[in-house]
Protein backbone atom coordinates (compact mmCIF):
# COMPACT_ATOMS: atom_id res chain seq x y z
CA UNK A 1 0.00 0.00 0.00
CA UNK A 2 2.94 2.48 0.98
CA UNK A 3 4.63 2.04 -2.44
CA UNK A 4 1.22 2.51 -4.48
CA UNK A 5 1.05 5.88 -2.55
CA UNK A 6 4.53 7.08 -3.48
CA UNK A 7 4.29 5.84 -7.06
CA UNK A 8 0.89 7.48 -7.50
CA UNK A 9 2.13 11.19 -5.80
CA UNK A 10 5.53 10.48 -8.06
CA UNK A 11 3.38 10.02 -11.19
CA UNK A 12 1.41 13.47 -10.09
CA UNK A 13 4.01 15.59 -9.74
CA UNK A 14 5.57 14.58 -12.63
CA UNK A 15 2.79 15.56 -14.97
CA UNK A 16 2.64 18.66 -12.57
CA UNK A 17 6.08 19.03 -13.84
CA UNK A 18 5.41 18.59 -16.76
CA UNK A 19 1.95 20.25 -17.25
CA UNK A 20 4.55 23.59 -15.23
CA UNK A 21 7.13 23.11 -17.66
CA UNK A 22 4.92 23.90 -20.69
CA UNK A 23 3.05 26.77 -19.28
CA UNK A 24 6.45 27.91 -18.89
CA UNK A 25 7.65 27.69 -22.42
CA UNK A 26 4.17 29.53 -23.28
CA UNK A 27 4.81 32.39 -21.27
CA UNK A 28 8.60 32.66 -22.06
CA UNK A 29 7.74 32.61 -25.76
CA UNK A 30 4.55 35.27 -25.30
CA UNK A 31 7.36 37.39 -23.44
CA UNK A 32 9.43 36.91 -26.09
CA UNK A 33 7.55 38.33 -28.73
CA UNK A 34 5.97 40.95 -26.78
CA UNK A 35 9.22 42.69 -25.76
CA UNK A 36 9.95 46.34 -26.44
CA UNK A 37 13.21 44.83 -27.83
CA UNK A 38 11.59 42.40 -30.83
CA UNK A 39 8.40 45.11 -31.03
CA UNK A 40 9.73 48.79 -30.51
CA UNK A 41 7.70 51.51 -29.86
CA UNK A 42 9.86 54.11 -32.24
CA UNK A 43 7.97 54.54 -35.97
CA UNK A 44 4.75 54.90 -36.15
CA UNK A 45 2.73 53.26 -38.68
CA UNK A 46 0.70 53.63 -41.64
CA UNK A 47 -2.99 53.23 -40.26
CA UNK A 48 -6.68 53.77 -42.54
CA UNK A 49 -7.91 56.80 -40.36
CA UNK A 50 -11.38 57.74 -41.47
CA UNK A 51 -12.66 61.63 -42.16
CA UNK A 52 -14.80 61.68 -38.70
CA UNK A 53 -11.64 60.21 -37.03
CA UNK A 54 -9.43 63.06 -38.67
CA UNK A 55 -11.91 66.16 -38.40
CA UNK A 56 -13.54 65.22 -34.68
CA UNK A 57 -17.13 64.22 -34.13
CA UNK A 58 -18.20 68.10 -34.12
CA UNK A 59 -16.69 69.33 -37.16
CA UNK A 60 -17.67 66.01 -39.00
CA UNK A 61 -21.42 66.08 -37.94
CA UNK A 62 -21.80 69.93 -38.62
CA UNK A 63 -19.80 69.94 -41.73
CA UNK A 64 -19.98 66.41 -43.16
CA UNK A 65 -22.86 64.10 -41.92
CA UNK A 66 -25.44 64.68 -44.81
CA UNK A 67 -22.90 64.30 -47.90
CA UNK A 68 -21.44 61.19 -46.27
CA UNK A 69 -22.43 58.63 -49.08
CA UNK A 70 -21.22 61.24 -51.27
CA UNK A 71 -17.56 62.00 -49.67
CA UNK A 72 -14.44 60.01 -51.51
CA UNK A 73 -12.24 58.96 -49.98
CA UNK A 74 -13.95 58.22 -46.94
CA UNK A 75 -10.90 58.29 -44.72
CA UNK A 76 -7.01 58.68 -45.41
CA UNK A 77 -3.44 56.65 -44.46
CA UNK A 78 -1.70 58.15 -42.17
CA UNK A 79 0.73 57.43 -39.82
CA UNK A 80 0.19 56.81 -36.21
CA UNK A 81 1.97 55.54 -32.79
CA UNK A 82 -0.89 53.47 -31.49
CA UNK A 83 -0.61 49.99 -31.14
CA UNK A 84 2.84 50.03 -33.60
CA UNK A 85 5.10 48.90 -30.11
CA UNK A 86 5.35 47.30 -27.05
CA UNK A 87 5.74 49.07 -24.08
CA UNK A 88 7.54 47.41 -20.95
CA UNK A 89 5.76 48.99 -18.47
CA UNK A 90 1.66 48.57 -17.12
CA UNK A 91 1.23 51.90 -16.94
CA UNK A 92 2.86 53.04 -20.14
CA UNK A 93 1.83 53.03 -23.80
CA UNK A 94 2.98 54.44 -27.20
CA UNK A 95 2.16 57.48 -28.03
CA UNK A 96 3.21 60.05 -30.68
CA UNK A 97 5.87 62.43 -29.41
CA UNK A 98 6.67 64.44 -32.51
CA UNK A 99 3.82 65.07 -35.56
CA UNK A 100 3.64 66.96 -38.81
CA UNK A 101 0.76 68.34 -40.74
CA UNK A 102 -0.82 67.57 -44.08
CA UNK A 103 -3.21 68.88 -46.06
CA UNK A 104 -5.83 66.22 -47.84
CA UNK A 105 -8.32 66.83 -50.47
CA UNK A 106 -11.70 65.28 -50.09
CA UNK A 107 -14.77 65.41 -53.02
CA UNK A 108 -18.59 65.80 -52.44
CA UNK A 109 -20.06 64.21 -55.43
CA UNK A 110 -23.07 66.89 -55.34
CA UNK A 111 -24.32 69.26 -57.90
CA UNK A 112 -22.11 71.11 -58.35
CA UNK A 113 -19.01 69.04 -57.66
CA UNK A 114 -17.06 70.44 -54.48
CA UNK A 115 -13.68 69.58 -52.70
CA UNK A 116 -12.79 70.34 -49.39
CA UNK A 117 -9.72 70.07 -47.46
CA UNK A 118 -8.41 69.42 -43.79
CA UNK A 119 -5.90 69.72 -41.82
CA UNK A 120 -4.74 66.31 -40.24
CA UNK A 121 -2.05 65.09 -38.21
CA UNK A 122 0.73 62.52 -38.96
CA UNK A 123 3.05 60.90 -36.35
CA UNK A 124 6.12 60.85 -36.80
CA UNK A 125 7.98 59.52 -33.73
CA UNK A 126 6.75 57.28 -30.98
CA UNK A 127 7.78 56.54 -27.52
CA UNK A 128 6.41 54.66 -24.35
CA UNK A 129 4.54 57.49 -22.35
CA UNK A 130 2.84 57.14 -19.08
CA UNK A 131 -0.34 57.21 -18.73
CA UNK A 132 -2.68 57.46 -15.33
CA UNK A 133 -4.30 53.77 -14.65
CA UNK A 134 -7.79 55.18 -15.69
CA UNK A 135 -6.85 55.01 -18.57
CA UNK A 136 -6.03 51.80 -19.44
CA UNK A 137 -8.35 49.73 -20.87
Amino acid sequence: MFGFKVVFLLVILVLLARHSLGNLLQYASHMERVSSKNFPCDAPQKRMVSLREIVGDEEFELKFQKDISKITPYGSILHRCRNSGCCDKYNEKCEAVSESYVKLAFMIDRKPIRFVTVNATNHTKCACQKVGDNNIK
